[in-house]
């Protein structure tokens, strides 16, 4: 697993939408799947997306997943 310093505290940053969609991603979903589950658009799970790695300083999706 990724050890990023204050991981803990950067995860309370994020929305409860954006835990949707991490917990989503680190299921290996789509972000067309992400989507349909989550009755948004994919442009939406983009934005989270990008709000996410934002947010935790990960950029690949590997390392987004991986924590």
């Amino acid at each position: 697993m990724l050890e990023l310093p204050g991981t803990p505290d950067k995860l309370e940053t994020l929305t409860m939408r954006n835990h949707d969609v991490f917990e989503l991603l680190g299921y290996g979903m789509t972000a067309k799947q992400i989507a349909t589950r989550l009755h948004i658009s994919v442009t939406a799970v983009e934005r989270h997306k990008s709000t996410i790695r934002q947010k935790l300083g990960v950029y690949h999706r590997s390392d987004l997943i991986a924590l």
